[in-house]
C-alpha cells in the first residue's frame, strides 16, 4: 500500500504543476529546477566523489563505505536530454551505489540544444569503452532515469552493433524510450502525471533529435532490435505518463523471451527514486535495483 508520504508528495507535485497552469519548464527553468531539487536531497553520509576524465568524458566516481572496488554501475542522469548534470543527480546515484554494494561511475554527456543527438550516446559509448580497459564487462551494470534509462538502452544497442562484450545487466528507471509521444495510452495518463507535460516531452525531443527521425533506433531505442541484450530490469510509477514507454519495451521482450524483470509501482510519480531516503517507496525501489544487480555480478 502506498506510503501517506507518497500522497504527500503526489498533492504537492500536483499544486505546482497547477500553479503553472499547463506551462511547461523552458529549457532554462527546467535546468534550473532540477539542480535546486539535486541539492534538496544530497549524498548519504561517508560519500566519496572523486572527478575523472574518461577518455576525454567529464565524469565523477563515487564510492560509499559498500562499494566494492570490482563491480562498476555506469550511470546516465535523466533530463529530457536537454538537464541535469553531476550535481544535480550526485544523491541518486550515490544512493544506487550503496543500494548496488558498487562503484558509480556517473557520466556528465552532453546536453541538447547545444549539443544535439548524437552527442550524448556517444559519450556514454565512449565511456563504457574507457571503463572496459579497466574492468571486466561481467563487472559493469547500466544504470539511468528518464532519458538516461533511454540512453542505457540506446548505448546497449549500439555497443551490441560495434559488437563490444556487453555489461552484466541493466537497469532502466523510469525510462524515455519513444520520442515521438505517439503512444494512445500516454494522453490517457497525461492529465493525471503530476511532473511531465507532453508538449515539454515533443519539445525535448525536437531539441535532441534535431530534425533527424525519432524512430531511428538511437533515438528511441524502443524501436531498435532488442534480441540478445542482457538481463534488465524496468521500473515505472503509475501515474508517469512515460511509463507506457516501459510497459512496451518489457511487452516486447517478453514476447521475444528476453530476460527483464518489470516493476509497476503503484502511486508513483516519475522517478521518485529521486526523493531519496525521504521517500519509503525510493528506498524500496533503491533496494530492488541492488538486489536485481546483486544476481547478475561474475
Amino acid at each position: 500500500m502506498p506510503s501517506i508520504k507518497s500522497h504527500l508528495y503526489k498533492v504537492g507535485l500536483l499544486w505546482m504543476k497547477a500553479k503553472r497552469k499547463g506551462r511547461p519548464f523552458t529549457l532554462q527553468e527546467g535546468r534550473l529546477w532540477l539542480e535546486k531539487a539535486g541539492r534538496k536531497f544530497p549524498v548519504p553520509p561517508s560519500t566519496s566523489i572523486t572527478p575523472v576524465s574518461a577518455q576525454g568524458v567529464p565524469c565523477e566516481w563515487i564510492d560509499t563505505p559498500l562499494s566494492n572496488t570490482h563491480k562498476v554501475t555506469l550511470f546516465f542522469h535523466g533530463g529530457a536530454y536537454a538537464a541535469g548534470s553531476l550535481h544535480s543527480h550526485r544523491g541518486l546515484a550515490s544512493r544506487l551505489a550503496r543500494a548496488t554494494g558498487s562503484r558509480v561511475l556517473s557520466v556528465d554527456y552532453r546536453l541538447a540544444p547545444e549539443h544535439p543527438f548524437p552527442a550524448a550516446i556517444s559519450d556514454t559509448v565512449t565511456a563504457y569503452q574507457w571503463l572496459l580497459k579497466q574492468c571486466n564487462a561481467s563487472q559493469i551494470a547500466l544504470a539511468g532515469d528518464s532519458a538516461g534509462g533511454g540512453l542505457v538502452l540506446a548505448t546497449l544497442l549500439k555497443l551490441k552493433e560495434d559488437q563490444l562484450e556487453l555489461p552484466t545487466a541493466g537497469v532502466l528507471i523510469c525510462p524515455w524510450l519513444d520520442l515521438t509521444s505517439q503512444n494512445p495510452n500516454l494522453d490517457k495518463l497525461a492529465s493525471r502525471d503530476p511532473i511531465l507535460y507532453k508538449s515539454g516531452l515533443h519539445r525535448a525531443a525536437q531539441m535532441y533529435a534535431k530534425k533527424q527521425d525519432l524512430k531511428n533506433p538511437y533515438i528511441s531505442p524502443l524501436f531498435g532490435n532488442l534480441s540478445g541484450l542482457p538481463p534488465l530490469l524496468v521500473q515505472v510509477g503509475a501515474l508517469d505518463m512515460i511509463s507506457v514507454d516501459g510497459i512496451a519495451l518489457a511487452n516486447r521482450l517478453k514476447e521475444m523471451n528476453e530476460r527483464v524483470q518489470f516493476e509497476q509501482w503503484k502511486n508513483m510519480v516519475h522517478v521518485w527514486h529521486f526523493l531519496g531516503d525521504k521517500l519509503p517507496e525510493a528506498t524500496q525501489a533503491m533496494e530492488r535495483i541492488g538486489q536485481f544487480v546483486n544476481t547478475h555480478w561474475h
